[in-house]
């Protein structure tokens, strides 16, 4: 246990957490051996006062003490297990300690207010015993112990000391991480703050709230109404999550029931396609047709060449692409056949426009084509 101050006496050659000795300006005041009060000096121990002030009302200030501090300074007085700085956060004037509202800090009911303070005993003058023993009195091991001090039940030693010792760690206690009054957000921003519970004033919209204290229901598609989000009749899981729209081309034939682009074993047609800026994100683009008369099969040679722009004063030109050296299974005759060709656009976005140029080179046969399919999320 480190040296403290008691009073205005320090402690000095402690040699172990029993042994104590009090001086005041050199002079031995009061000294222990372990197990007994060896002397003291009549008035040098002050009495040290500990009180729950009882906060009345938010924003009170005044507080009356039950005796009037013998050092006002050296007061202690403990905010929800803070402990608070004289003069800047309160004062003592005879029993008088107000509360100075620290920095707009004012007090609420449901603050913990205690201090701790001593009270001088005077000259002695007026002492004529100590536990009916009178004259020249050498205190006694039985006359306290540490259950006597605050009668507290915490206190688990023999000796005053001992109390001491537990105060001193109820005082750690109540500054350390685990303590709920510790570490509390300061002003300004802050990095460390996990979680809000219990809140009675729903957070504005403009601080990420919803401006409501209505709870909403999953699954439903939030809407801003009157100066808050609050949710709407549309479901969620109903909106689409892609988006897909077929560029036709000019269509020259009749399939089956469809109009089509028939593109014989070595014809050639130049498919047109725009992406509508509401698209955000390209997922795919494919060409789409049905092959016949022996177009159906793997190995089939088609060249694929095109352009495109992004936006209106680009250059019709901008993005080109030639892919002329692979082949591509069309699979079945009278069977959709469904082409990727996603990887040759390495820039299309929302509101660019181009042509493919689809080039057979002795397929075999014919293939009947839907158009350019473009889908997006």
């Amino acid at each position: 246990m480190a040296n403290r101050k008691i009073g205005d006496g320090t402690l000095v050659d402690m040699t172990d957490s029993t042994e104590v000795e009090v001086s005041v300006g050199g002079a031995t005041q009061l000294k222990t051996n372990g197990t007994r009060i060896i002397s003291y000096i009549q008035g040098a121990i002050p009495d040290t006062q500990t009180e729950v002030l009882t906060i009345s009302g938010d924003g009170q200030t005044a507080f009356t003490l039950s005796d009037t501090p013998a050092a006002p300074e050296k007061s202690i007085l403990s905010l929800n297990g803070q402990i608070r700085e004289y003069t800047v956060d309160f004062t003592i004037s005879g029993t008088a300690l107000t509360w100075n509202d620290p920095g707009g800090l004012t007090l609420k009911t449901t603050d913990a207010l205690q201090i701790w303070y001593n009270v001088s005993l005077g000259a002695g003058s007026s002492v004529t015993s100590v536990f009916t023993r009178t004259g020249d009195v050498t205190a006694q091991a039985s006359d306290y112990d540490a259950s006597q001090v605050e009668n507290d039940s915490s206190v688990t030693g023999d000796f005053v000391s001992d109390a001491l010792d537990q105060l001193d760690t109820d005082i750690t206690t109540h500054t350390s991480a685990a303590n709920p009054h510790s570490g509390s957000a300061a002003s300004g921003a802050n990095s460390d703050i996990t979680s809000i519970t219990g809140l009675t004033t729903a957070l504005a919209i403009s601080q990420g709230g919803t401006n409501s204290s209505t709870a909403l229901t999953n699954d439903k598609v939030m809407i801003s109404s009157g100066g808050a989000i609050v949710e709407s009749s549309v479901d969620a899981t109903k909106l689409p999550t892609t988006y897909s729209l077929l560029c036709s081309p000019d269509y020259n034939s009749n399939y089956n029931n469809r109009r089509v682009r028939s593109i014989g074993g070595s014809g050639s047609f130049r498919f047109p396609f725009y992406v509508p800026k509401h698209f955000l994100g390209i997922l795919t683009v494919k060409l789409i047709g049905y092959p016949v008369s022996g177009a159906g099969g793997a190995g089939r040679d088609i060249d694929l060449a095109g352009e495109y722009t992004l936006d209106s004063g680009d250059s019709a030109t901008q993005y080109t692409f030639s892919e002329t050296t692979s082949t591509y299974d069309t699979g079945t005759d009278d069977t959709r056949w469904e082409q990727d060709i996603t990887s040759l656009f390495t820039n299309l976005a929302a509101g660019a426009d181009g042509g493919i140029f689809v080039d057979h080179n002795s397929i075999g046969g014919t293939i009947n084509y839907i158009g350019v399919e473009i889908t997006s999320d």
